[in-house]
């Protein structure tokens, strides 16, 4: 299994945070492809076909290439987000708020 990391971007100007479906400005999936982690990731409620005219799509689907270990996905959320917390949703088991101390 890998994880894929959706970062998100913020067309119009915010960040959408939905805490009980795990949803934040980074959320991690644990997947078999990048196809099952973005059927997963949409299953939360987020699509991939919102966006502005000016900033683009809000998330963008997982990419085959971008299969990570946990701490590999970690590694690629910024500080600020990570401050915040990341959403992980493991395969097995509820998902959980991640939350980190780095500096910039």
């Amino acid at each position: 299994m890998f994880y894929f990391l959706f970062d998100q971007m913020n067309p119009s100007g915010f960040f959408v945070s939905c805490p009980e479906r795990g949803v934040g400005n980074a959320v991690i999936v644990e997947a078999a492809t990048a196809q099952q982690a973005s059927d997963r990731f949409e299953a939360l409620g987020e699509d991939f076909e919102t966006e502005c005219s000016c900033c683009g799509p809000r998330w963008l689907e997982a990419d085959p290439r971008d299969a990570y270990s946990l701490q590999q996905a970690l590694s690629y959320v910024l500080p600020e987000d990570a401050r915040r917390g990341v959403y992980v949703h493991p395969l097995n088991g509820p998902f959980y708020l991640h939350t980190s101390t780095q500096e910039d």
